[in-house]
Parts: C-alpha cells; sequence; structure tokens
C-alpha cells in the first residue's frame, strides 16, 4: 500500500484546506517529517489511519476531537486519501461527526459521520461496516496490525524493550493475538477446577447415601456402617457390608413368610371350630325361644275364638243399614234441582245490581260529556282568527332578520378594514427595516470588495511555493513576496458578503409589493363599507357611522322582538282553536254512544228483576218435600250407613283369617320343636369360650409376624435402591477421579504450574515463539546499528521458580562475550535496541499476514538520543529498510537530519491560524 494524495480539511491542527502531494516523495529511500513540536506531524500519519479505517492511529485522540478549534465554521472537516495496491488506486474520503452553522435559519446543525470508498472497477461505497471490510481486505491488515506495522511508534517499543514477562504478555496477546489461547488456559482451569468440587461432591453424595442405609443396631454389618459413614473405612467396604446386610434380610424375610402361612392356617382351622359351637348355642336359644312362642300363640288361639263369635252376631244389622243408605240415595235428584235454582237466583240477583251500578255510571257520563261539549263550542268560536294573526306576525320577524343579516355582514366589514389597517402598518415598518438592512448589507459588500482588490497582490503571494513558477513571472524562486495586511479579505468572505447583499435586496423587494397589496385590499374594503352605510343608515359619513349603526340596529331588535312575541303567542291560540275543532266532534259521538248503552241496560235490568222472582218461588216449594238441608248432607248420612255396614263384615272376615292364622302358628311352632331337639341331640358337644380365646391368640401371632415381615421388605427395599444410588455413585465418582487426574495434570502444564518446573504457561510458550522470530528480525539490523557489538536474546531460565517467566529479555555484548539486562542498556543504545524490536516486530507482523508489504513507513522521534556516529548507523539500517521500493518518512525535529535528507514535509504553525504542511523534493 502507498499513499499518493493526501487531502486534510480543517482536521486537527489544520485549519483550511491541505493536499499533500505523497507521490512528489519518490519510491523508495528516506524522507524527513519535520517541524515544531505540537505542529501536527503525527497528525499525517493519523490522517491516513482516520481515511483508511475510520480512526486515528492513536489512542487519545477520538472521533468527536478531530474537528480542528481554528477552523472557519462554514469550512468543512474532511480526510481523502488516493492510495496504490500493486496495480489499483483506490479514492476513500471520511469526515467525522461534527456540529457547522445550519444552512436555513439561525443555530447550529450535526453533519453527521460518512465515508465513501471509491473502487477501482467504479463502484462508490458508502456504508460505514462495509468500507472498512473492503480497506482490511484490499490491504490485508487490521487497523492494529496497519498501526504497529506503518508506524514505528519509539515510546511504545522501549517500552516493550524494559517490559517484564507479565506485562510482555499483556503486549502481545494484543499484538501477535494469542487470547484464544490464554482462553484456552483458563477453561482448562475452570474445568479443572469444576471437575475438584464435582469429586467432592460426588464423595460427600456417596459418603450421605452410605449414612441412609437402614441396619439394625444388633446388626454384624452396624459397625462397619457407623465407621464408613465417619470416614474411618473406605466406602467399598461398607457397600460390601450393605451386600451381606441384604443377603441376611432376604433369608429371614423367607423364613417369616413360612412362619405367617402357617399361622394362617392355624386360625382357618380355629375359625371352623368356633362357627360349630356358635351353631350350638344359637340352636339352644331358638328351642327356648320357640317353645315360649308355642305357648304364647295357644293362648292368642283361644282369644280369636271368642272374637269370631262375637263378629257373627254383630253382621246380622248390616243388611238393613244398606237398604236404609238405598232409600236416601233415591231422593238425591231432587236435591241437585233445588241446588240448581238457588244457583241460578243468586247470579241474577249480582247482575241485577251489576246493570243498575251500570245504569248509574253511564247517566253521569252522559251530563259530563254534554257541559264539556257546549264549553269547547264557545272556546272554538272565539279562537276562529288566531291563524291569519300568527301568519303576519311571521313575516315581520322574517324581514326584521333579513335586515340584522346586512347589518351584521356591516360590522364583518368593519372589522376586516381595521384589521388590514394594522397589517399595513406592519408591513410598512418591516419594508423599512428590510430596507435599511440592504443598504447596510450593500455597503459591507462593496467595501469588502474594494479591500479584496487592492489586497490581489498578498492574495497571489500567499499561494506561491518555493520550486513552484510564479503564475505572474513564472520564476521558481520567490525572494520577495508581497505580504497581506493582517485585515485582508479572502475570497469566500467577498462571495459571502455578496450573496448576503443579493438575498437582503430580494427580501426588501418582497416586503414593498406585499405592503402594496394590503393597501389595495383596504381601499377596496372602505368603499364597499360606504355603500353598504347609504343603504342601511342614510349616511356616508365614517365618522357618524357607528353611533347611526348601533341606534338603528338597536331600533330593529325592538321591533323584531315585539313581532316574535305577537307571533308566538297567535301560534299558540290558532294551535288550540285546532284542537278544539278536531275535539267537539270525537265528544258527540262519545255521548251518542253513552245514550245507545245507557238504553240497553235498563233493559236487562228489568228482565233480571223478573227471572229472579219466579225462582225464589221454586226454591219455596222443594224445600218444603226434603228431610235434609241439601244434596251435601243427604249423600254424607247415605254413606255413612253404607260404610258402617261395611265395616261390620270386614270384622266378621278378620276374625275368620285370624283364627285359621293362629291354628297355622301353633301347628309350626310345634314342628320346628321337634326339630330342634333332634339337631341338639346328634351334635357332639363344644366349648366357644375356649375356642374363641385359641382364635384371638393365633390373630396376635399372626399381627406380630406381618410387623416383622413388613419391616423386613421396607428394610430390603431401602437398602437395595440406596445401595444401587451408591454404586452408580461410587462408579461416577471412580471415573471423576480418573479423569481429574489427567485434567489436573493438563490444566497445570498449560498454566505453567508444575511442580519443580519453570512456570510457563501455554500462552507465554506460543508467545516465546513469535518473540524468537521478533528478535531474529530486529538481531539483523541491531547488529549493523551497534557494529556488530549488541545482539538481543530471549532469557532461556527463570529467576525463581515462583514467578512467571519465558519473556524476559537479556542483551549479548560480543565485544566482552557478557550477557546482561537490557535495562543496562544507555539511553542511545536503549534507542538502537527498541528502534531494531520495532522493525523486527513489524517484519514479523507483515510475514505472518500472509506477506503484506508495505510500501511507506513512517518512524516517529528518538533520535534525539543518538551521538553522531550512531546516528549515521541508525540512518543506514533505515536506508536498508526502505531498499526495495519502500518508502521510510522520519518524523523527528532533529536539526541534523535535515542535513542528510533532502526530501522533507515540513509543517509549520501559527498561534491564531493553525499548521500547515509543505513537501519538499528536490
Amino acid at each position: 500500500m502507498k499513499p499518493l494524495v493526501l487531502t486534510m480539511s480543517a482536521f486537527g491542527p489544520y485549519a483550511g484546506l491541505e493536499r499533500l502531494e505523497l507521490s512528489r516523495l519518490g519510491d523508495e529511500g528516506l524522507y524527513l517529517i519535520c517541524g515544531d513540536t505540537g505542529a501536527g506531524k503525527t497528525t499525517i500519519f493519523d490522517a491516513i489511519t482516520y481515511a483508511l479505517y475510520g480512526r486515528p492511529s492513536g489512542s487519545v485522540r477520538g472521533e468527536s476531537m478531530l474537528r480542528s478549534q481554528y477552523a472557519a465554521p462554514d469550512t468543512p472537516t474532511f480526510v481523502e486519501l488516493t492510495f496504490s495496491s500493486g496495480e489499483r488506486v483506490y479514492v476513500i474520503r471520511r469526515n467525522p461527526e461534527y456540529e457547522r452553522p445550519a444552512r436555513r435559519g439561525g443555530g447550529t446543525a450535526t453533519e453527521k459521520a460518512a465515508v465513501a470508498l471509491h473502487m477501482p472497477d467504479g463502484r462508490i461505497i458508502t456504508r460505514r461496516d462495509e468500507a472498512n471490510a473492503a480497506i482490511e481486505n484490499v490491504l490485508g491488515l487490521t487497523r492494529e496490525q496497519f498501526s504497529q506495522v506503518a508506524m514505528i511508534a519509539q515510546g511504545d517499543f522501549l517500552r516493550l524493550l524494559l517490559a517484564g514477562t507479565q506485562e510482555r504478555m499483556t503486549i502481545f496477546r494484543k499484538i501477535f493475538s494469542t487470547e484464544l489461547f490464554e482462553r484456552l488456559q483458563q477453561a482448562l482451569r475452570n474445568d479443572a477446577n469444576a471437575l475438584v468440587r464435582r469429586y467432592e461432591g460426588l464423595q460427600a453424595g456417596l459418603r450421605q447415601s452410605i449414612g441412609s442405609f437402614s441396619c439394625p443396631e444388633d446388626a454384624p454389618q452396624a459397625e462397619t456402617l457407623r465407621l464408613a459413614r465417619e470416614g474411618r473405612l473406605p466406602e467399598e467396604d461398607a457397600l460390601r457390608a450393605v451386600d451381606e446386610l441384604i443377603r441376611t434380610d432376604e433369608a429371614q424375610l423367607n423364613e417369616a413368610a413360612q412362619r405367617l402361612k402357617r399361622t394362617e392356617q392355624a386360625i382357618q382351622e380355629a375359625t371352623i371350630r368356633l362357627t360349630k359351637a356358635q351353631e350350638q348355642t344359637v340352636r339352644a336359644q331358638a328351642l327356648a325361644q320357640a317353645k315360649q312362642d308355642l305357648a304364647g300363640a295357644s293362648v292368642e288361639m283361644e282369644r280369636a275364638g271368642k272374637a269370631l263369635a262375637q263378629a257373627k252376631e254383630k253382621a246380622s244389622q248390616a243388611e238393613a243399614m244398606e237398604q236404609q243408605a238405598a232409600g236416601i240415595r233415591a231422593t238425591l235428584p231432587q236435591y241437585d234441582q233445588l241446588e240448581d235454582c238457588r244457583r241460578r237466583a243468586a247470579d241474577a240477583s249480582v247482575e241485577a245490581t251489576r246493570l243498575a251500578a251500570e245504569q248509574a255510571r253511564l247517566q253521569a257520563e252522559a251530563e259530563r260529556l254534554q257541559r264539556s261539549l257546549s264549553e269547547n263550542k264557545s272556546l272554538a268560536a272565539s279562537l276562529s282568527g288566531a291563524a291569519a294573526e300568527a301568519e303576519h306576525a311571521a313575516a315581520e320577524v322574517r324581514a326584521a332578520d333579513e335586515t340584522l343579516i346586512r347589518f351584521n355582514q356591516f360590522a364583518a366589514l368593519w372589522r376586516q378594514i381595521h384589521g388590514l389597517e394594522e397589517e399595513l402598518a406592519a408591513a410598512n415598518e418591516r419594508y423599512r427595516q428590510l430596507s435599511d438592512r440592504a443598504a447596510q448589507l450593500h455597503q459591507q459588500y462593496v467595501t469588502l470588495n474594494s479591500a479584496f482588490l487592492v489586497e490581489q497582490a498578498g492574495i497571489l503571494a500567499s499561494r506561491l511555493e518555493e520550486g513552484r513558477p510564479c503564475p505572474v513571472c513564472g520564476s521558481l524562486h520567490h525572494p520577495a513576496r508581497a505580504a497581506l495586511t493582517a485585515h485582508a479579505p479572502s475570497e469566500s468572505d467577498v462571495e459571502s458578503a455578496r450573496l448576503k447583499d443579493e438575498t437582503a435586496r430580494k427580501q426588501e423587494d418582497q416586503a414593498g409589493r406585499t405592503a402594496q397589496e394590503i393597501s389595495g385590499k383596504l381601499s377596496a374594503s372602505r368603499e364597499q363599507l360606504v355603500q353598504q352605510a347609504r343603504q342601511l343608515l342614510d349616511t356616508d359619513d365614517m365618522d357618524a357611522m357607528p353611533a347611526a349603526y348601533k341606534a338603528r340596529k338597536a331600533a330593529l331588535n325592538t321591533r323584531r322582538a315585539q313581532a316574535a312575541d305577537a307571533k308566538e303567542q297567535a301560534t299558540r291560540r290558532a294551535g288550540q282553536a285546532q284542537q278544539l275543532n278536531q275535539q267537539i266532534p270525537r265528544q258527540e259521538k262519545q255521548l251518542a254512544d253513552v245514550s245507545a248503552r245507557m238504553g240497553a241496560v235498563s233493559s236487562a235490568l228489568a228482565e233480571k228483576q223478573s227471572a229472579a222472582a219466579q225462582l225464589d218461588v221454586q226454591i219455596r216449594t222443594l224445600q218444603a218435600g226434603l228431610p235434609y238441608t241439601g244434596r251435601r248432607a243427604a249423600g254424607a248420612e247415605a254413606d255413612r250407613l253404607a260404610l258402617q255396614a261395611a265395616a261390620l263384615r270386614d270384622m266378621l272376615r278378620q276374625a275368620e283369617a285370624q283364627g285359621q292364622d293362629m291354628q297355622t302358628r301353633v301347628a309350626s311352632l310345634q314342628g320346628r320343636i321337634r326339630a330342634l331337639e333332634a339337631q341338639q341331640q346328634s351334635a357332639a358337644p363344644c366349648d366357644e369360650q375356649a375356642e374363641r380365646a385359641a382364635q384371638e391368640a393365633l390373630t396376635l401371632d399372626r399381627q406380630r409376624l406381618q410387623e416383622e415381615h413388613q419391616q423386613l421388605v421396607s428394610r430390603l427395599e431401602v437398602n437395595r435402591r440406596m445401595l444401587k444410588s451408591a454404586r452408580d455413585q461410587a462408579e461416577e465418582w471412580q471415573r471423576c477421579r480418573e479423569q481429574r487426574a489427567w485434567l489436573d495434570a493438563l490444566s497445570d502444564t498449560a498454566n505453567g504450574r508444575l511442580t519443580g518446573k519453570d512456570r510457563i504457561m501455554l500462552e507465554t510458550y506460543v508467545q516465546m515463539t513469535c518473540f524468537d522470530r521478533v528478535l531474529r528480525y530486529a538481531n539483523t539490523r541491531l547488529m549493523v546499528m551497534t557494529g556488530g557489538q549488541y545482539e538481543l536474546l530471549r532469557r532461556k531460565e527463570a529467576a525463581s521458580r515462583q514467578s512467571y517467566s519465558g519473556l524476559e529479555l537479556d542483551v549479548l555484548d560480543h565485544y566482552n562475550g557478557t550477557t546482561r539486562s537490557v535495562g543496562s542498556l544507555s539511553g542511545g543504545e536503549s534507542f538502537k535496541a527498541s528502534l531494531s524490536l520495532a522493525l523486527g516486530m513489524s517484519d514479523a507482523i507483515q510475514a505472518s499476514a500472509g506477506g503484506v508489504r508495505l510500501d511507506t513507513m513512517f518512524v516517529d522521534e528518538g533520535f534525539g538520543s543518538l551521538d553522531e556516529e550512531s546516528l549515521e548507523k541508525a540512518l543506514q539500517a533505515l536506508s536498508s529498510l526502505s531498499q526495495g521500493h519502500r518508502l521510510v518518512g522520519l518524523i523527528s525535529h532533529v536539526g541534523a537530519l535535515k542535513d542528510r535528507i533532502d526530501r522533507r514535509i515540513v509543517v509549520t504553525k501559527q498561534r491564531s491560524a493553525g499548521s500547515h504542511a509543505t513537501i519538499m523534493a528536490e
């Protein structure tokens, strides 16, 4: 990669536009970047790095600090770099985010960060991440690698020269990208620690499982398990003891099952014997009860015979009662006829009463309707002219409303004229202000333009560069340049003043046109107002219009209110008349209907009164021939006689049935007694209490055996489950112990913790290999710079087994054959060693980046500590570095370098105008 053109605008200490044609420095060799301290020498490399990667080379300046503090507000900040890679040319332009004056109005606006990468094929990449990826792909280097390879910062590599192993590990981790090995070390250390915790957890869990085994205190294995729980015996002994305990319990469980089976059989036999004894007792009790029941049944049978004789005697009266009941039922139709007459007489009486009440109500309704009808006819006659009065009043209201609308329009026009007068005054004032401002800006432009023409000689002289021809005389040397005055305006100042003058004149013209438009509207509105005043107020005097308007409008409002009130009253009376005209016919029809209904009710009332008198005669005739008060009393007497006769016949049947039942029961009891006596004589004698006691004793034995059996089953279940879990844990613990052995060794090896060995970690070992390669590159230049005296060596043995080692650095003095620490070197010798180490680091990184080669490099400061001879040797080494089409720039303010290096970039600094860079390539 070779920079061709670098353009900086308002960047760092450079206030204006700086264009450096770096291609003028040639293709190889050394060139010098010199200037005052703080002028901006390193900023050139910062600008190149920022253009390529979007960040400057150092870590001190952030992107927000890139805009020059000396720049004018309207000067943009950006960096543009044209560079070549191989045969292809690329152009990239970047600007940071910064505050600038707003293009419209006042205040400031934020200029967003932007990038534009012009590719050789014509593509333009504007996305920041895509542009960064394309640059890394073209150069083959990341920003960090580019800063380490292309920018040799002596302060950083002097620190690396004198650093110890721990500090070099941190530095090399970033340079050689060994973070992966450091993460591997940490991962192995974490895995080993995690495995230790798992090993201890498994061991604790195994001991907990051993403590969970169920074992009787008198068992032979109890002591073994206790010692194992306390950690005094190996866990394997405890597992063997539990295995023996399980076998013992299994044998005891089989024996207990056999005893339980024999006890169950004995209980069944005892139950059979007890059942037989209980049956004998039950038969004896049943025989005694049967004899007792037989005695009672004999007494009951004798009593049933007497009750049968009495029932037969009473049954002879039932036939006479049944004949009497039949006679009463034969008269029941006459009772029905009497009840019908009574019901019809009551209905006729109720209906006659209702009709009499209805007749009185209809009479009152007819009288009320007649009075209301007379009143409504009289009122309707008095309201006959109300509709015409309402229409006349409505016409007066409409006429008043139309006139009021014209008055409101007049008032709106009056307000419009007042507003236009205020707008005209404001527009005239704005026109006056803009006219004054335009005159002022025009005078400023004329003044600046005149001064600019006067200062042309000084402006042309400020652009002259030594060695380049003058555009006026063609001379390459400019010994007596015209000087600019302190207040000489620039061309941009004159152009800015011209634009402001032109804008102000346009604003003045626009304000004048606006005032004229408002004045025209005001005149037209006033003319329209006078015409309306003549029609409404009978005057065209503007001063008399307000009073005339107020008086005329007040009188008009009064007339309208009176007309509206008359309209409301006439409308209400017209509506009342209309309602009466609709109501009178309905009342006349209602009166006719009421009179007709009243005649019908009078006829029906006479008919009902006549029917009621006839029914009353029939009722008295029927009551004279019947003994009971009504059909219900006669029916009740007939039912009583019939029920009494039926009860006597039922009594006879029950007495006969009861006598038969008692004879059957006595015979049955006699047969049961004979059967029970025969069974008792044939059964063998048996003691029920003795059999019950034997059965209870066997039941207790069975309960005890069941509890013993259940205890053995539960203990076996727990111990088998816990033994399987403990064996699984023991196997996992054994595997963990084996894995721990090799993982601890691997972690200790990677982390440099092997006993009796140097404390060299895996990452350090990788860095040692990279460091050895760097030292090989570095020593080829250190031997040249020191005349073959010094050679850098990596220390092979650690000073102490207690600290990490592997990256300590010594120096071999070939003049006396001694090896000593690099910290013993003098200032000049340290500079040579650190410069050689930096160049070696650059060569190693380029080689590890796939053979990437940079055609331009920078070496920053450090030459001031060298004597004349050392400076010459350092330049020889750097010259060899620049061979093969490589250009090396030395950033320094050492005066001796100016005599040895012809090609230069000279950076000058002014107090208030920023810095300026000039290329001198003769």
